[in-house]
């Protein structure tokens, strides 16, 4: 996702790409997916260990309720931006999850 962004951005008419441009161009689920501890993710070792948890420092809890956190958030968001009713929900439950 990374390296389509900047053709992206181009065919959008940006001129001159800035990472910031790339940055606004990735998608919710791409930072959610940075969150992710799955099997097969590389992202623990190679991302969250040595930074990415440094943009939490607040947080003390395990990564995976985090993603699980992020996860709600990008899901009721597409729900909001495909216009699905969301006046039934209870909001809370559907966006909180237990952060430890």
């Amino acid at each position: 996702m990374v390296t389509e962004a900047p053709d992206k951005c181009q065919r959008r008419g940006v001129r001159n790409v800035t990472a910031d441009d790339v940055v606004a161009e990735l998608q919710f689920g791409f930072w959610t997916s940075l969150l992710s501890n799955h099997r097969g993710s590389q992202y623990g070792r190679l991302l969250w260990v040595p930074t990415l948890h440094r943009s939490f420092p607040h947080y003390h809890g395990r990564r995976r309720d985090l993603h699980d956190n992020y996860e709600a958030m990008r899901l009721l968001r597409n729900r909001i931006m495909h216009h699905e009713p969301i006046h039934h929900r209870d909001l809370m439950a559907t966006t909180t999850r237990s952060t430890g």
